[in-house]
């Protein structure tokens, strides 16, 4: 199977079709449900490839940010992801199968995945990306991951794998943030 665009992804991902994830809602469903004061948030602003994004926002500053709406969307086209207050990025990454083998494209600095791969991007291939996923992922995200292949084979999955359990699967260390071959 090919996913074709952006869009479609994200509608995907939101449908759990590429497993485990944070809870993503629009500003309004955000607004409307219960909130756990000691999350951060990230807020997207528009749906298109390359939208903006705050990383790490309070509960309180998520509203303000929304009613000032600096980027200028639809307040239906602002998503937020909620996430637990203390999680450290162990390694982010984006995998894809090639004539090559497996290759990883990642990056251990412990930041969000934009500035990680930005500060310290690392590149491996064939056992050598193996051998990193499984030393970072725990058993089950890493055979989820590496499943995805089986539907996506020409598809970069973008992932994260953090210092605790998160998402919506319990039991697992890492999201999917995206599966592309657009």
């Amino acid at each position: 199977m090919k996913v074709a665009t952006k869009t479609q992804m994200n509608n995907m991902i939101r449908r759990g079709l590429f497993g485990n994830h944070f809870p993503w809602l629009s500003y309004l469903d955000w607004a409307a449900s219960a909130k756990d004061p000691q999350h951060l948030h990230s807020m997207r602003f528009g749906v298109q490839l390359g939208a903006p994004w705050l990383y790490r926002v309070p509960v309180w500053e998520v509203y303000a940010y929304a009613s000032q709406n600096p980027f200028g969307v639809a307040p239906a086209d602002i998503s937020v992801v909620s996430m637990p207050a203390g999680l450290i990025p162990r390694i982010n990454g984006e995998l894809q199968r090639s004539e090559h083998g497996l290759e990883l494209h990642y990056s251990t600095h412990p930041a969000v995945m934009r500035v990680a791969l930005a500060l310290d991007p690392q590149d491996v291939h064939r056992i050598a990306a193996i051998a990193i996923l499984r030393h970072f992922l725990d058993p089950a995200s890493y055979d989820a991951v590496t499943e995805l292949f089986d539907t996506y084979p020409d598809a970069v999955v973008e992932f994260t794998t953090y210092n605790q359990d998160v998402g919506v699967i319990p039991h697992r260390n890492t999201v999917v943030w995206e599966v592309r071959d657009y």
